[in-house]
């Protein structure tokens, strides 16, 4: 789009400047559109007016705007946080003010009247005055334009599809959902031209449950705001893979803990967790809820004990079978390295030293096969800790070395660590 030469001038109809005198007020601005051509292409024009007190009408040109283009042509109007769009009808100094956090820019003389391409103007903004005039224009003489919506949005679904006419035909708020099926289905095309009026006010997803249950609109919103509320209660409950009553079940929630679902969650994932069949009405929706609850909750808590002890045997195997694997006896007077057997042997390494061993996924790096840590023992005292060592067995070699609150560690066992590296790189210890 050549916008330079859209912004040519262009005088304003009559008819414009009537509509703008008949109805201009002082409270705020308000808008008309006409139509216009411009090339082959239908031009959108939007006037802003207002009465100001006693100088009567004031108004400006806004936007020009092409149907089928994302951005358009605007001139004197601009967004705020709070107001809206506003528009400036003469020049002013260039200023902005704060309000609750939102800023206000104002046009300088400069600016003022001065064209612009930006994102296009919403399509409410005005009354059209020669509608007529769009069914002139070959490309949209039988659109079905029906002022049910914004007439540029309307125009850009009609040139993607022609099949839009029978919406707006009908004075109905074109809908992509809507159109897909109501191309597939003759007969849910014949029960939207029959529900017009019912299909612009409840939109698509009731209108649909509507036809495929043979239900009143009403009745139709309603089960579908259960539907809604019903996908809520699920929202944070564990997925089984088989399906089930939502709307049933939110129902039974609802009568019985009215819209304190959290306990429901509990039980409901409790359940899962156990296996059992919540398409069973006995598990799903039991007659005393609360027993049930504690019951499940209690099963749970039991069954979860249980697999995490599962889970940590077996977690401690792999890391005694790691801690045989390299354990490696270097020759010294005063230190020793011995490897970590479980979960517990971290903790208390951290612990008693006071550093992040134990807390910040070491264990799992080496149950990974990633990391090795290595605890530093005088020989005198072989089960107080003294130094903590982690080597890297990508790298292959010392990532770090501390003691106690993370002290560093003297030259003498820095040098025993690394012979200690050394043997693991003889050994081949890699990831």
């Amino acid at each position: 789009m050549d916008w330079e030469k859209l912004k040519h001038e262009m005088g304003v109809p009559q008819a414009v400047l009537d509509y703008m005198d008949d109805n201009k007020i002082t409270t705020y601005q308000k808008y008309c559109k006409w139509l216009d051509t411009y090339g082959d292409e239908l031009l959108i024009r939007t006037f802003a007016f207002k009465e100001e007190k006693r100088k009567g009408l004031e108004w400006t040109e806004v936007e020009r705007a092409i149907p089928g283009e994302e951005y358009s042509l605007q001139k004197n109007i601009y967004l705020t946080a709070m107001s809206g769009y506003r528009c400036v009808f003469k020049p002013c100094n260039k200023t902005s003010t704060s309000w609750y956090g939102y800023s206000y820019y104002y046009f300088s003389s400069s600016d003022f009247d001065q064209w612009f391409t930006n994102k296009a103007l919403p399509g409410w903004m005005g009354t059209i005055l020669n509608l007529d005039f769009l069914f002139t224009v070959d490309k949209y003489k039988y659109c079905g334009f029906s002022l049910k919506q914004g007439l540029k949005e309307y125009l850009e679904f009609y040139n993607q599809d022609h099949s839009v006419e029978f919406f707006g035909k009908l004075g109905l708020v074109y809908q992509k959902s809507l159109a897909k099926d109501a191309k597939k289905d003759k007969q849910f095309r014949k029960f939207i031209a029959q529900h017009a009026e019912e299909v612009n006010t409840y939109k698509y997803t009731v209108t649909k449950m509507a036809y495929k249950n043979n239900l009143t609109f009403k009745q139709a919103q309603a089960q579908h705001l259960k539907q809604v509320e019903a996908n809520k209660l699920f929202r944070d409950c564990l997925k089984p893979n088989y399906k089930v009553d939502k709307i049933k079940i939110y129902e039974y929630v609802k009568n019985k803990l009215g819209y304190y679902w959290g306990s429901y969650r509990d039980y409901w994932n409790a359940c899962v967790e156990l296996g059992l069949d919540m398409r069973d009405t006995k598990n799903s929706m039991p007659k005393d809820f609360v027993t049930m609850h504690d019951i499940r909750i209690d099963e749970y808590a039991s069954f979860k004990a249980t697999k995490e002890a599962e889970q940590r045997k077996e977690f401690n195997n792999k890391l005694a079978k790691i801690a045989d694997e390299y354990a490696i006896v270097i020759p010294s007077d005063k230190y020793e390295i011995i490897l970590p057997h479980s979960k517990t042997d971290f903790l208390r390494e951290g612990t008693a030293l006071n550093h992040c061993v134990g807390r910040m996924g070491y264990d799992t790096k080496m149950y990974e096969g990633k990391i090795l840590i290595g605890f530093i023992r005088k020989k005198s005292e072989p089960t107080k800790p003294f130094y903590t060592t982690e080597y890297s067995l990508v790298e292959k070699k010392i990532v770090q070395i501390h003691g106690k609150d993370n002290r560093s560690a003297p030259k003498d066992i820095k040098e025993f660590v690394e012979t200690w590296a050394k043997a693991l790189k003889k050994k081949g210890a890699t990831a």
